[in-house]
């Protein structure tokens, strides 16, 4: 997503923004910050408005088609710097103060970052309490609050899920790591991506209504998706 950072060996793309801060904020559930600076502003805003806030970045634009012209059940981003499974939200209020939020699809999130942290070997003994880790899983907003990052947008602009794969402390992990790395990940990388057939179904568009193997959904339970036929994931026993 970011060559040029890549290339430079730099978080920042070559127009010095973080691009994980750079995701509109027009969908999510509080009003975005103004883009001046007030002295009430939180660090989570000061770091937005210094790194992220202004012209959608190239390839965040990139990013927002191709997932426009696909609809992602089931995704996630990887990441290292930690050893975790972080799950929407990321933030959950304007100044990113509130540490817990619960989202619409609750339990689901949870539920999927457990899959992926049960099935690695040392993701799964991950905890720590001053951190918010819990056997390897964390809401993001609960370990460290972000305005304008991927996973929160694809959660309310795409409405789909995409957990944040911390997959190594290291943010640069040695090379002599990586088949270890690989072999870590594996099992619970293809048991995240069965979830997609295990906690999903699959419907068709009629009219206003959206029949699911008898369940009908509303237009929040739909999300971004509005393709005549389509898939999404969905909490056992919510629906009747």
């Amino acid at each position: 997503m970011n060559p040029d950072g890549h290339e430079a060996d730099t978080r920042s793309n070559a127009n010095s923004f973080d691009l994980n801060r750079n995701f509109p904020l027009d969908a999510m559930p509080y009003q975005p910050p103004s883009l001046e600076p007030s002295d009430n502003d939180s660090a989570t805003v000061q770091s937005w408005r210094a790194t992220g806030a202004g012209p959608v970045q190239p390839e965040v634009a990139a990013v927002m088609e191709w997932s426009k012209q696909h609809h992602f059940v089931l995704s996630a981003s990887l990441h290292q710097g930690a050893l975790v499974a972080n799950y929407p939200h990321d933030a959950c209020d304007s100044q990113g103060l509130e540490r817990s939020c619960p989202t619409r699809e609750d339990p689901l999130p949870l539920f999927l970052a457990r899959v992926y942290a049960q099935n690695h070997a040392l993701m799964r003994l991950n905890s720590n309490s001053s951190l918010g880790f819990v056997n390897g899983t964390v809401q993001g907003a609960r370990w460290y609050t972000l305005l304008g990052g991927m996973q929160d947008w694809v959660f309310f602009d795409r409405g789909s899920l995409e957990l944040t794969l911390e997959l190594h402390e290291q943010m640069k992990p040695h090379s002599q790591e990586l088949p270890a790395l690989w072999q870590h990940n594996l099992p619970a990388l293809l048991r995240f991506a069965e979830m997609v057939s295990a906690a999903g179904v699959l419907g068709v568009e009629t009219q206003k209504l959206l029949l699911v193997l008898g369940v009908v959904l509303d237009e929040a339970d739909l999300g971004g998706c509005r393709e005549s036929s389509w898939s999404r994931l969905l909490q056992a026993n919510r629906y009747s």
